[in-house]
């Protein structure tokens, strides 16, 4: 993403775009054929019997888990069932995100997100 910021980079955006503004001028962009897969109802996955949790190290589950999805929610139960540590589920849905990661890396110098969503301290805080 760097290459933006110099001229030579810069030059290539501009040439990308007229190229293709010059394309679709000609009409020579077609959209391409996209193949419909046929409708599968989905096979919910058992959770196989549950084995001891080992209390020396814990693991951190971050999902985007929607009510709707239980496919997801079948897997995510049939690993924490045989993941043989604890775990926390994450579901970022329920948390108050300002925005997606900018990839800044503002938090690797700072240990602070540049969202003021408190986000960060919810990582840091979690055992």
């Amino acid at each position: 993403m760097d290459d933006i910021l110099t001229e030579e980079g810069q030059k290539q955006a501009v040439d990308w775009l007229e190229f293709t503004l010059w394309k679709m001028e000609r009409g020579e962009f077609k959209r391409p054929i996209t193949l419909t897969a046929p409708v599968r109802e989905p096979k919910l996955a058992t959770v196989p019997m549950a084995i001891p949790h080992s209390g020396a190290r814990k693991a951190v589950i971050v999902t985007d888990l929607l009510p709707e999805d239980a496919a997801l929610k079948a897997m995510i139960d049939r690993f924490t069932a045989v993941f043989p540590y604890e775990c926390d589920v994450i579901n970022i849905e329920d948390l108050p995100f300002m925005g997606g990661c900018l990839s800044c890396f503002s938090c690797a110098a700072t240990g602070k997100c540049v969202y003021k969503d408190g986000f960060d301290d919810f990582l840091q805080d979690k055992d």
